[in-house]
């Protein structure tokens, strides 16, 4: 790993001795003395002949959800965006920056809490990837989420059904996709 890029720290102090994946993260890093990048909304960079702009969060949230990295990459006449577990209401702060995308991976696994229809008007995804594990305990992705996306428009691909996804997109926008599994 050559840069760790991480959304701002938390506002909130995490209490001692509770279970902390980001905190053993970040020093997993520092021992490495991998660097470490901290975006904010605006924040963009390279990446081969894309380019990275983060879209959330605007500053530091009180909630690791909403502390969540929300990244558009724009390669050729492709549009990725990449959100992670961020809520209705920071939809509706970044979904101002979209207009149409190829590639949309799914906000917060599928959750009903999230990837609402401002968020599905303004990116009006071709493709939608979700990631979740098949039988969660949280019943990912949710039967509202499934219907949004599909009132969309958008072709929906789960890793809880179809293992892993890979998508590949070439400077003109064409996309291709496979499946671990059949869809």
């Amino acid at each position: 790993v050559g840069l760790l890029i991480t959304g701002p720290d938390l506002v909130e102090e995490m209490e001692e001795g509770a279970f902390n994946p980001y905190g053993e993260l970040l020093t997993a890093a520092e021992e490495r003395e991998i660097p470490r990048a901290q975006l904010l909304a605006g924040d963009a960079f390279d990446l081969g002949k894309g380019r990275m702009v983060a879209l959330w969060p605007e500053a530091a949230e009180k909630s690791s959800n909403e502390n969540s990295l929300v990244l558009r990459l724009d390669y050729g006449k492709s549009v990725s965006l990449f959100t992670g577990d961020a809520g209705l209401s920071s939809e509706e702060v970044y979904a101002k920056h979209l207009d149409g995308v190829d590639l949309f991976k799914v906000s917060h696994h599928g959750s009903k809490g999230a990837t609402g229809e401002w968020l599905l008007s303004r990116a009006q995804p071709r493709i939608s990837v979700i990631s979740a594990g098949a039988n969660n305990i949280y019943g990912h992705p949710t039967p509202e989420v499934l219907a949004r996306l599909a009132a969309a428009g958008s072709d929906v691909y789960s890793t809880a059904d179809c293992g892993a996804v890979t998508l590949r997109s070439n400077e003109r926008g064409a996309l291709s996709l496979h499946t671990q599994l059949p869809p």
